[in-house]
């Protein structure tokens, strides 16, 4: 039996313990008749094993596992899985100390935001997390839309996600790249100046720009010019590339989980963030128009980015230099921060910015001030 006053005590564990093994089995006892498979999200013992994962037991003073949970770490968050108190030992408050000891076990690893998904029927659980901070938020990682699933997450206050374009608004790199597009545009008998090609191009991913020059040529463009903007590019970024102003300092002092979203393609953004020293700052943080459908100014890019943080969409502010990734921003339901770096305050205004700044230590002061909208979107299972 459970005493009364002091919680049993909790640590860390491995999850392959027989008597751990049977607490699993009661979980799934317990919620086989409430949902149908489909519905059925518990991960194995397997994956509880993997090094990215804390498991925590709690034991009474006979020694017996009374009750269990898991934080399956990835890069966006963790994620709250297993979580388990036997019958006898409800009441005590014994789950609400093992959720926070898993917190405490995730935050000292370096997760800032944990979520999870529960089922509709889990009550208690549902209490449980939404006394301790957890508000509801839409489908995020692996799951899709499940009217018998409640998704839930906890983090810091404010905004969910801050999400940076790259070029222009952490690498000052819309220049060089602009230069080398004018360069190889002369080549093939087209002048622009270096505004004229900011204007016509800035934002825009690499097929939408070959559109845009097959254009102004009124043919299609040589097979080997974008291998050799891409040699241009290079040689000018590793000139004159370097972070934007304020930039390195505002992702060390940032509180709200941020990542970064660009039309570019990954070997641009690993290249231009590590020769600018922010690679390691992002790494696991980076999402690119090549893993969506449709680039920017579609929102699929900000959607990716959104779920992979489990972050509702309507609490997310996205920081843009081009009216391209505002319209993106806009369309993705999220906050959208113009930067008016190398791109006209008319036209940030013009694309719809929710908000414009002038330097990057404006940003946090914007930030204090956001009141993003109500969040839309127990047991763990």
């Amino acid at each position: 039996m459970v005493q009364s006053g002091l919680p049993m005590p909790i640590a860390l564990e491995r999850p392959d313990r027989p008597d751990v093994v049977a607490l699993i089995d009661e979980l799934d006892a317990y919620q086989k008749p409430l949902y149908p498979p489909e519905s059925h999200h518990g991960v194995d013992i397997a994956t509880l094993l993997q090094p990215d994962v804390l498991f925590a037991v709690a034991r009474d003073e006979a020694g017996s596992a009374v009750a269990c949970g898991g934080v399956l770490l990835t890069p966006g968050y963790g994620e709250l899985k297993r979580m388990f108190v036997r019958p006898e030992a409800r009441g005590s408050g014994l789950a609400r100390h093992l959720l926070a000891f898993l917190e405490d076990q995730a935050g000292a690893r370096g997760a800032r935001v944990l979520a999870l998904e529960t089922g509709i029927h889990q009550h208690a659980a549902l209490g449980l997390y939404a006394r301790a901070g957890y508000e509801r938020v839409p489908a995020f990682g692996p799951y899709g839309e499940d009217p018998l699933s409640v998704f839930m997450r906890k983090g810091p206050p404010g905004a969910h996600l801050v999400i940076f374009d790259c070029d222009g608004v952490l690498v000052d790199s819309e220049r060089p790249c602009n230069q080398a597009m004018a360069d190889e545009l002369a080549r093939l008998g087209v002048s622009l100046t270096l505004e004229q090609t900011i204007e016509r191009f800035i934002g825009r991913s690499m097929p939408q720009c070959l559109a845009i020059i097959d254009g102004l040529l009124g043919r299609p463009a040589p097979a080997d010019f974008a291998a050799r903007l891409a040699a241009r590019t290079q040689v000018l970024l590793e000139r004159s590339l370097q972070p934007v102003a304020g930039v390195p300092e505002l992702l060390d002092r940032l509180v709200q989980p941020f990542c970064v979203a660009s039309n570019g393609n990954t070997a641009k953004m690993r290249f231009t963030l590590g020769h600018t020293g922010l690679l390691a700052r992002l790494e696991g943080r980076m999402f690119n128009a090549g893993m969506v459908p449709r680039p920017k100014p579609a929102p699929d890019l900000f959607l990716l980015a959104a779920r992979h943080h489990a972050a509702d969409p309507a609490r997310c502010v996205v920081v843009e230099d081009t009216p391209t990734g505002i319209a993106a921003a806009r369309a993705a339901g999220m906050c959208a921060v113009g930067f008016a770096g190398l791109t006209p305050l008319q036209r940030l205004n013009e694309a719809g910015a929710h908000h414009v700044i002038h330097t990057m230590a404006d940003l946090p002061a914007l930030l204090a001030t956001l009141n993003p909208s109500t969040p839309t979107g127990g047991a763990t299972r």
